[in-house]
């Protein structure tokens, strides 16, 4: 695309320096239609660059996004992982409250049966 667009600059001044000075009639007007081209080409570079620049740009922006879903895939599989350990801390829990008082339970049962001994 560029070298497009420089092409068409060189078309518009009309080939090389040696062909336009006849047409233009004085060197100063050749080195002034020599510095538009130049300008028009430092031009077309400079928005190629910008171009570029944002193509990077949105390049990135893609990718970024390819990575939260990504991130996003991950938390989703990981989710019913997080939800079974819940339920089973939970089970746990009530063992644990249950077991503790089974416990009170076996040592009053213990403490009884001592006094009868005595």
């Amino acid at each position: 695309r560029f070298q497009a667009i420089v092409a068409k600059i060189n078309q518009r001044g009309g080939g090389n320096a040696g062909e336009s000075m006849g047409s233009m009639g004085t060197p100063h007007s050749q080195m002034t239609q020599e510095q538009l081209r130049l300008d028009e080409v430092k031009k077309a570079e400079h928005v190629e660059r910008k171009a570029a620049k944002v193509r990077q740009l949105n390049q990135d922006v893609r990718d970024l996004a390819d990575m939260f879903q990504d991130v996003n895939a991950l938390v989703d599989q990981q989710q019913e992982t997080v939800d079974r350990i819940t339920v089973n801390v939970e089970k746990a829990k009530d063992n644990t409250d249950n077991a503790a008082v089974e416990l009170n339970q076996a040592a009053n049962y213990l403490d009884a049966a001592r006094k009868r001994w005595l």
